[in-house]
């Protein structure tokens, strides 16, 4: 993603923890999906399995979408 133009050369810059900006956001949104139980804290890495509450959140956002 990063090469292909998708990702910014802002969000290419490093992080105090060594990683880019884009990586650490990915990391601390992943951290607050398995805060609010819509992701699987068990799935392997690179893994996003979302849990039943997490299927109805993406629902109910979709439903959201529709209505606008």
């Amino acid at each position: 993603m990063m090469n292909d133009g998708h990702i910014g050369a802002a969000d290419q810059e490093l992080v105090a923890t060594g990683e880019t900006k884009a990586e650490n956001t990915i990391s601390w949104a992943r951290n607050a999906l398995k805060e609010r139980g819509c992701i699987s804290r068990t799935s392997p890495r690179g893994t996003w399995e979302l849990t039943p509450r997490g299927v109805e959140a993406a629902r109910a956002g979709q439903a959201q979408k529709r209505r606008r």
